[in-house]
């Protein structure tokens, strides 16, 4: 029929038994997509790898894959850390055909190199490398090189580019250091949940529970997480995503157009009882269009993407949602921000809330 399938998926209720499957597509010719072939997905060592790893995270951590949360950015990232790790200890080392880099994918296309993320210069393949840089767009595939560039540098090390911070790594000769501390932290100490701000702490946790503490696979991967800008968090958060949001004339709400956003709510040291939430939509001079309040029953009946689905988010965890926004009929651009009361462990009230999200025309 002249269609070509050119990716790879892992389904989790896929197979005979229902246990998962993967999918690899055929590729295309030459000129179908560029001046390139696409290799049958299955040719490249470290995608195969990669969709292997999504079955071991979905028998262990169960990484939750919403799109807006970071728990999703971790599974794609975890699947390109030991996608890697697979072809360096079966490959040898370098850049041409055939040989293991930090460039996930490299092997599908010929010429190399049209495909995939750079783990070692993400910016080289129009992704993130540090924290602050993160969410454009929201999908989980982008800002998975933000903790994958954070293994990368814990192995190899070397300076972060957009922080300046310099990592003193294990050294390729001690990989497999760095792979067991992030293997570990993935099959037996992360929730479905996990942040990447929680990662750090299972991965450190997980250096020293095989290394000793003070060790110097503890150092690195400690050093690692600070060059790109991931730390413990102390305070929640709130982001409203994407930002700024382009409107659909697709029908989701009840009028045209509308916007559809995830929300992602984050506890920081102290566990979090939500009390109520808000909604407030404005118009493009930054008159108030609409002010909802939200009960804690709410929370916990539209905050199921990630997390417990309960008006509780649990210490350094995230609490998802996406919703379908519109601001009124006939107007077509403004902004949302949504804000957040709770309760910590101690009984105190804090309050915290998105930055407001920019509300586009339709494209």
């Amino acid at each position: 029929m002249g269609l070509y399938y050119a990716n790879a998926f892992f389904c989790a209720t896929c197979g005979p038994s229902g246990r998962g499957a993967i999918v690899f597509g055929e590729g295309a010719p030459f000129g179908f997509f560029g001046p390139f072939d696409v290799k049958p997905f299955s040719a490249a060592l470290d995608v195969v790898a990669h969709e292997l790893t999504h079955g071991v995270t979905a028998q262990t951590a169960r990484l939750n894959g919403f799109t807006f949360s970071e728990a999703g950015a971790l599974n794609e990232a975890f699947s390109d850390m030991f996608g890697v790790s697979a072809a360096f200890y079966f490959e040898p080392a370098g850049n041409a055909p055939l040989q293991a880099s930090y460039a996930q994918g490299k092997d599908l296309t010929a010429p190399a190199g049209f495909f995939g993320r750079s783990m070692s210069n993400p910016a080289s393949s129009g992704d993130p490398d540090h924290y602050t840089r993160r969410n454009i767009g929201g999908d989980s595939h982008f800002n998975s090189t933000i903790p994958s560039h954070a293994f990368y540098l814990a192995i190899e090390g070397g300076t972060n580019r957009t922080s300046g911070l310099v990592v003193q790594g294990v050294g390729a000769a001690n990989r497999e250091q760095v792979e067991k501390a992030f293997f570990r932290a993935l099959t037996t100490l992360l929730p479905s949940s996990a942040t990447f701000a929680l990662t750090r702490v299972a991965t450190i946790q997980a250096a020293r529970d095989l290394y000793g503490t003070g060790s110097a696979v503890e150092r690195a991967i400690a050093q690692a997480w600070d060059a790109v800008g991931v730390q413990e968090r102390l305070a929640p958060t709130a982001a409203l995503l994407p930002n700024p949001a382009a409107g659909t004339n697709n029908l989701c709400g009840t009028t045209r157009p509308s916007w559809v956003l995830g929300i992602t709510a984050s506890a920081g040291t102290s566990n979090l009882r939500v009390v109520e939430w808000q909604l407030d939509s404005f118009d493009a001079a930054g008159r108030t269009l609409d002010s909802e309040v939200l009960s804690a029953a709410e929370f916990g009946r539209f905050f199921t993407a990630c997390g417990p689905g309960s008006d509780r988010i649990l210490a350094q965890n995230d609490a998802c949602a996406a919703i379908c926004l519109g601001l009124g009929t006939g107007i077509t651009s403004g902004s949302a921000q949504v804000s957040f009361t709770a309760l910590d462990d101690g009984g105190r009230t804090l309050s915290f809330s998105t930055a407001r999200a920019v509300l586009r025309p339709p494209q």
